[in-house]
């Protein structure tokens, strides 16, 4: 029998299932450029190997190397998983996007809207304009929304909340908009983790962190309407939502180039409250816009008041109920002050360094790229 050997993937790092799966625990692509995966010969199924074989010094064929990623010759496919900073970033700088920056409080409801997005785009477009065109992260999509299916045989829909030890996130869509003649256009929704947001109002060092809030073109700070509905609840939620913007402003965070989306979610929980604890919650959740409005309004570019029901446990409101038109408004939406860079005509008289760079950065997107 002839000997064969092949190589298979391994990592040096622990938990890395590299060898089973062919991808990169770090969403590495390909795998093999991770820097502690590796190559390692070993036997074909079904050939056999000598001592004498292995014993002898002589390099390997060509057909037994790993093959190095040919950007003119492979395609380069996505793991699934949520993204990273610098695959983000790299999005960022090839097609550009619009940033959403997602902050609240543990449950407030992060994790359902933009899972609750991505579910309604599967059945029908959103407002009629939206079209699914794609997703870099589409595996850890399925992976959120799994619990909010009627095949994960759960009684009541819910979500898996981003853990505290969890690292910054992105979560990619891509939206074909038929109101722009099917123009492509890309979201990009930061996700971290609630409890992170609690520490930092008692620890405002940890807002130093906090470093997507400098890129979004949005922030979506989430309010939790079932704790509006609970009158022993509902001064709280409202005071430390306001807490958080003060820290955030005056960390700089938050500042008059930013988009403060300020969005009530399980508003289900709202429309079925008693009548009593609905108007008691009606006059609070007014009052706390109202003071938003009055102790930042001059401080942040803009502020604008959602609600949502993205995942109602109740039938007082459809999926998705808010969902939409918030979207819209992402999509459509350019960060405040924002300065377009616009190149000058090419001149004749300008080297051949200047004339690449006029054309590099005319089809460069406006704005900062960074993440």
């Amino acid at each position: 029998m002839t000997d064969t050997v092949s190589k298979i993937l391994r990592c040096n790092a622990a938990g890395c299932k590299v060898a089973q799966t062919g991808n990169c625990m770090d969403g590495v692509i390909p795998a093999i450029a991770c820097r502690n995966v590796f190559g390692q010969e070993e036997p074909a199924v079904g050939s056999t190997i000598s001592g004498a074989h292995l014993a002898e010094d002589t390099p390997a064929d060509d057909e037994d190397e790993l093959e190095v990623f040919d950007p003119d010759r492979h395609v380069q496919l996505a793991s699934g998983s949520a993204l990273d900073v610098s695959a983000a970033q790299s999005i960022l700088e090839a097609r550009g996007a619009t940033v959403v920056a997602f902050i609240g409080f543990k449950g407030s409801g992060k994790t359902s809207l933009f899972s609750s997005i991505y579910n309604l785009l599967q059945s029908a477009p959103l407002s009629s304009k939206l079209s699914f065109a794609g997703s870099e992260t589409i595996v850890d999509f399925e992976i959120r929304c799994h619990d909010t299916r009627l095949a994960s045989k759960q009684l009541v829909p819910k979500t898996a909340r981003t853990e505290r030890s969890s690292a910054l996130a992105y979560l990619h869509l891509r939206l074909a908009d038929d109101s722009a003649g099917g123009t492509v256009r890309d979201l990009l929704f930061a996700d971290r983790s609630g409890e992170f947001f609690k520490d930092a109002i008692n620890d405002t060092q940890l807002c130093d962190e906090i470093k997507e809030l400098h890129r979004a073109d949005a922030i979506a700070l989430l309010v939790d309407g079932e704790d509006l509905a609970d009158n022993q609840k509902r001064h709280g939620a409202l005071a430390n939502a306001l807490s958080l913007i003060q820290v955030l402003v005056d960390q700089q965070k938050l500042s008059a180039t930013h988009n403060l989306d300020v969005i009530v979610s399980k508003a289900d929980a709202l429309a079925s409250a008693p009548e009593s604890e609905s108007k008691s919650a009606k006059a609070a959740r007014q009052h706390f816009e109202r003071s938003i409005s009055d102790r930042f309004g001059a401080q942040i570019g803009s502020i604008e008041f959602w609600e949502v029901a993205a995942c109602p446990k109740s039938g007082t409101l459809g999926t998705g109920h808010g969902v939409p038109p918030l979207v819209r408004r992402w999509v459509v939406r350019k960060k405040p002050n924002q300065i377009e860079v616009v190149a000058s005509p090419l001149s004749k008289n300008l080297s051949e360094f200047d004339r690449f760079n006029e054309r590099y950065f005319r089809r460069q997107p406006t704005g900062d790229v960074n993440v």
